[in-house]
């Protein structure tokens, strides 16, 4: 054996991780808010004209914005329907347009109080 051979690279490649010291804590961020809400009054689904559907909290919606409301866990309101959000008159409301999508529950059907409200597409 020559006495260069006695140095060939290893076959594997070892990884040793050596720790640093732990930075100082960060402070904690703001909560954020929940992108869902549910119904807190009945309303009737139109395709025709903007209705006002009440819920626990509006201010994560955006005008424009596809929701779709439902039966939710638990098995509380009534749907499936799409909505489009056409204004935010208050944090606790919304002017929803129906969709009128294939599988929802119909236009001129009512969504009850208590139905899941969530973002959605279309």
């Amino acid at each position: 054996m020559s006495t260069l051979s006695c140095c060939s690279p290893c076959a594997t490649v070892q990884t040793v991780q050596i720790p640093g010291t732990e930075g100082v804590s960060g402070v904690d961020g703001q909560n954020g808010i929940n992108a869902y809400t549910t119904t807190t009054a009945d309303f009737v689904t139109d395709n025709a004209l903007n209705v006002v559907m009440n819920v626990e909290s509006s201010v994560w919606m955006v005008i424009g914005q596809i929701l779709i409301v439902g039966v939710g866990v638990g098995g509380g309101g009534s749907g499936p329907a799409h909505l489009k959000v056409m204004g935010l008159p208050s944090s606790t409301s919304a002017s929803v347009l129906y969709l009128d999508i294939s599988g929802d529950i119909g236009n001129a059907q009512t969504i009850l109080a208590g139905s899941t409200v969530s973002p959605s597409a279309v």
